[in-house]
């Protein structure tokens, strides 16, 4: 066989991307995409069958893994392209089992001289992408006659082609149309010129009768177990229950389509980055042709069929807490059954929102998207925030701690800084419309403290304007405490700086001291004094004025 033919055959591997796992032309181990809450169509006797299957295929492949991999130590060691990565810590290990797409793109940095990760620019990864995508197939033109004879009818855009057997109507002939719209957004989220993108179109497939589809020549590689499905230029959706989440569904597997299409890989060696921020952005909001992308959900009601927050609720209660290193080394298990809530990508959702909303992750992350293609993509991601690790982790554990619809990251971001000893009492502001708040002041073990607090601040304006003091009010509650009451926590020295992996039970937020207008307060341990008014973090922005704190040494 010709290099050329090698070359070849190794491009065409390359392109190959699933939703939510590694791919090949030939062994696939099938994926299952994000279910809405109450399942799919698909029939329950047909998916109980190929989810065994499919578990079958992936344990027949990685007793193979582990079979290349013996064989693979004792001849060569895994290439680096970063001297960086050879003397730091190795913290996330490369997957075993790498894509193809990331082997070729390793020996196409080395051809051209882009051997090293930090000299590798956005415009380097999409000349990259290019030529991953060089040789994918050519999509077939539709059989028009077959489409009328299975009465499938085409909707058009300008990124999008949309196949459906579904009857006419205003939020299913839109499709295309947000469709386009959202990939400037994908465009402006991934610092993508949009003229990148003029040309590219996807075709789609929107299917409630799939037997339509099968006798149409429109299946494709399409796995029947699943909700949806894309590879190269083309993707696959089961009809959903509500017009919100057949939108999600198509949004999440665009994102899928986008990053292959631009940077040759959407991420499947690593797949809290690449569900995270499909799960991120396609959470949208769609209101007189206007599209958001990543927003918060501010009620469930709106959402129908996402159901994030109560999942992942569910999940911590039984005992699930995944930290975030946790999270980035876990797969994304994809639902074994149909009706079974989608948990881990409840998880990446979450993830994927406090590292976009964020001001200390929100750059890190989108820019992440240039090193898909290397091999040591997640320890990049812990160097590019390892002077953050400590906190990053905290956030994540503050996060899960309260999440609720609504939930303002910026509201909540902490300030990492050490206190100082108190020289003489000092007098500082709790800010009612904000969560912990660094005192400055370092409280010292053994040592009692006199802490004062007065004032009057607004806690609310809906329906009316209501105000609470340092004693909290007893007309609603916040984790189990009326609201307004004043919460501190002591945070011991080396918390944010930590170099260990964080759990719950070393972040003193989750456990706050109740403090009230007054307290004497003798710490266990050293550490900056944090304050507080209670209250949930998606009520903090009708919040006003602030409580006045005096914290002197008692005598």
């Amino acid at each position: 066989m010709t290099t050329k033919k090698i070359w070849i055959g190794l491009l065409i591997l390359g392109s190959m991307c699933f939703v939510g796992c590694d791919k090949k032309a030939e062994q696939t181990i099938p994926t299952l995409s994000p279910l809405p809450d109450g399942g799919n169509p698909v029939n329950q006797e047909a998916w109980d069958a190929q989810s065994k299957e499919m578990e079958a295929r992936k344990i027949a492949l990685e007793q193979q893994d582990t079979e290349e991999t013996r064989e693979g130590e004792t001849t060569q060691q895994p290439q680096n392209d970063s001297p960086l990565i050879e003397t730091a810590k190795m913290r996330f290990e490369p997957p075993r089992r790498l894509s193809s797409s990331v082997v070729l793109a390793e020996q196409e940095r080395a051809r051209t001289g882009f051997q090293h990760g930090d000299d590798f620019s956005l415009d380097a990864a999409i000349q990259l992408g290019e030529l991953l995508r060089k040789e994918w197939p050519k999509l077939p033109p539709l059989d028009e006659r077959a489409l009328r004879s299975q009465n499938i009818r085409v909707l058009k855009g300008k990124h999008l082609t949309l196949c459906t057997d579904l009857p006419s109507s205003s939020e299913i002939n839109r499709l295309p149309e947000v469709f386009d719209r959202a990939v400037l957004e994908y465009c402006n989220f991934f610092g993508v010129d949009p003229k990148y993108c003029e040309n590219w179109y996807i075709r789609g497939c929107l299917m409630d009768d799939l037997e339509k589809f099968r006798a149409a020549d429109l299946l494709g590689p399409f796995p029947e177990n699943l909700v949806g499905y894309s590879i190269d230029d083309r993707l696959w959706l089961l009809e959903q229950k509500s017009d919100y989440f057949r939108r999600h569904l198509l949004l999440h597997e665009g994102v899928h389509g986008f990053m292959n299409y631009v940077f040759g890989n959407c991420g499947q060696d690593w797949e809290w980055y690449m569900e995270s921020t499909a799960e991120y952005l396609a959470t949208h909001r769609w209101e007189n042709g206007r599209l958001e992308l990543g927003v918060m959900p501010d009620h469930t009601d709106a959402f129908p069929g996402w159901r994030r927050i109560e999942i992942l609720k569910s999940d911590i209660k039984a005992g699930n807490m995944k930290t975030a290193e946790r999270l980035m080394r876990s797969p994304v298990r994809q639902p074994a059954r149909q009706g079974e809530p989608p948990v881990d990508y409840a998880w990446a959702w979450a993830f994927g929102y406090l590292l976009d909303r964020h001001p200390q992750y929100r750059d890190v992350y989108r820019d992440m998207a240039r090193w898909l293609t290397f091999r040591d993509f997640s320890n990049r991601f812990y160097l590019q925030l390892a002077d953050h690790w400590g906190e990053l982790q905290v956030d994540w554990l503050g996060l899960l701690d309260e999440l609720d619809y609504g939930y303002d990251v910026p509201r909540m971001v902490l300030d990492p800084q050490q206190g100082k000893p108190l020289a003489s009492p000092m007098t500082f502001e709790v800010d009612a419309s904000r969560g912990w708040q660094n005192s400055g002041v370092m409280l010292e073990v053994g040592q009692t403290y006199h802490i004062t607090a007065t004032g009057r601040y607004q806690l609310g304006d809906n329906p009316k304007t209501w105000f609470a003091e340092p004693n909290g009010v007893t007309l609603r509650y916040n984790k189990g405490q009326p609201v307004g009451l004043l919460l501190g926590a002591i945070v011991p020295d080396g918390l944010f700086d930590a170099e260990k992996e964080i759990s719950p039970n070393d972040v003193p937020f989750l456990s706050p001291i109740l403090i009230g207008p007054e307290l004497e307060l003798t710490p266990e341990q050293s550490g900056t004094l944090y304050l507080r008014i209670n209250d949930a973090p998606a009520e903090l922005g009708d919040n006003e004025g602030t409580c006045r704190v005096v914290i002197e040494v008692a005598n």
